[in-house]
């Protein structure tokens, strides 16, 4: 089973184009997107793996960190890194199964959080997926705007590395219990609290 956790999305497609499509009307599949609404329903979804969490910050450093992290306290869910809006929407646009969670930044170059966000939100295919507002910004108005646009939740990003774990636990308790790949490990408590250089002020 830890193989199959393993299988990336591209192998998930090679399989499929091998071993199902055979089986299956070719006219009802869409092979370049391998969307995962087109696959038979006999297709045993824990084995598929896929990312489980889109997280969105055109700040490398915090995408790095955000990652390290989940790998730390819930390594069942594989994170996909994005710099900026358009490359969320392409994202979705191309995944073979929709991400139980987005968490994004709202100041980013070419396409920024506010924007995504209402993209998402018109979206009917895309509307059930919780978003998380992860920023920088305590603003009142950004907090308003950011639940004008049925966001599920509104986090600053955290000055230090404790609070950043305690976060990634609480995400993973409120959005992710039993939509990743399956979560067995005991909830591990947050080592001594040090400063999170990463996460920076824009």
């Amino acid at each position: 089973m830890a193989l199959y956790a393993m299988v990336s999305n591209h192998l998930l497609c090679t399989l499929t184009k091998s071993y199902v499509l055979p089986y299956i009307n070719t006219t009802s599949f869409n092979v370049t997107q391998c969307n995962v609404n087109y696959l038979p329903a006999n297709l045993n979804m824990n084995q598929i793996s896929c990312a489980c969490v889109f997280h969105v910050d055109d700040d490398e450093d915090d995408r790095f960190l955000l990652q390290q992290v989940f790998r730390q306290y819930s390594p069942a869910c594989e994170i996909k890194p994005l710099a900026n809006g358009e490359e969320l929407l392409e994202a979705l646009a191309t995944a073979p199964v929709l991400p139980s969670l987005i968490l994004l930044d709202l100041n980013m170059p070419i396409m920024g959080g506010f924007e995504v966000l209402r993209s998402i939100r018109q979206e009917p295919r895309y509307d059930s997926i919780p978003v998380v507002v992860l920023t920088t910004s305590d603003q009142l108005t950004d907090r308003q705007m950011a639940s004008e646009l049925k966001a599920d939740g509104f986090i600053p990003k955290p000055p230090t590395l404790k609070q950043l774990n305690q976060i990634v636990l609480e995400l993973r308790q409120n959005w992710l219990e039993g939509k990743c790949a399956a979560i067995t490990q005991p909830l591990h408590t947050p080592p001594t609290d040090i400063p999170a250089k990463s996460i920076s002020v824009k």
